[in-house]
C-alpha cells in the first residue's frame, strides 16, 4: 500500500495500539517503497525508531 498511498499507510501503521505493531508496520510501509523514493523510507524508519524508543 506504501508504495501507492504513502499517507494512507503511514496513518494506518501509526493507528495501531501497540508500540511494536506500529514500529513494524512503519518498517515495512518502509520496505515496500520503491528505491525512487529512499528519502521517504528513511523518514519511515527514523519514525519507526522513535515509536520503538517510545517517543
Amino acid at each position: 500500500m506504501a508504495r501507492t498511498d504513502l499517507a494512507r499507510a503511514r496513518r494506518i501503521a501509526l493507528a495501531q495500539d501497540d508500540a511494536i505493531l506500529r514500529t513494524m508496520a512503519l518498517i515495512f510501509a518502509a520496505y515496500g517503497l520503491p528505491a525512487s523514493e529512499q528519502e521517504a523510507a528513511r523518514a519511515l524508519i527514523r519514525q519507526a525508531l522513535a515509536e520503538a524508543d517510545g517517543e
